[in-house]
């Protein structure tokens, strides 16, 4: 659109190159802006607000009686989260990295999509290998090991593809 301005925002910018980016409205261009995290915008004859429609509810402690008790809630809300996001038409597909978060997300969807019978997950892994120190392969080897995915992408060279 030419009549939206296309001046660089350097601060953006400095923040992105030092990895630093935290601020969640500012954009690569100094007059454009995102929505923040969680807020509505509404624009009605000229006027334009911003609202927020949800908040953490930092306020609301949990008791439980034991450590086992706080570990099986867990794996209660953490499996009911993956369940919700497994729903669709279409076969899914999980990023792999060998880390702690996509190994057990991967796990929890592999069980849940076996109990219903579906063999529909896919996975997808990138790997630097000019960066050794970063190489989880031995991690991604072992959920891959157990069967029951389908590795589309497997190892993938990240450092050769533009973008990812």
């Amino acid at each position: 659109m030419p009549e939206v301005p296309r001046r660089l925002n350097e601060v953006w910018v400095a923040y992105y190159l030092a990895s630093r980016v935290k601020d969640k409205v500012i954009t690569p261009y100094q007059e454009i802006l995102r929505l923040p995290p969680a807020h509505s915008m509404t624009v009605t004859c000229g006027e334009v607000s911003i609202r927020p429609y949800w908040a953490l509810g930092l306020s609301r402690e949990v008791r439980l009686g034991s450590d086992e008790e706080y570990a099986e809630a867990f794996r209660e809300l953490f499996t009911e989260a993956v369940r919700c996001r497994l729903r669709g038409a279409f076969p899914v597909g999980l990023l792999l990295s060998g880390g702690l978060d996509s190994s057990s997300i991967v796990c929890v969807a592999r069980r849940l999509l076996a109990e219903d019978g579906d063999q529909r997950l896919h996975t997808f892994s990138a790997v630097f290998p000019d960066v050794p120190e970063t190489d989880e392969g031995v991690y991604m080897d072992a959920v891959l090991d157990q069967g029951g995915l389908r590795p589309i992408s497997y190892k993938l060279r990240a450092d050769r593809l533009d973008p990812l």
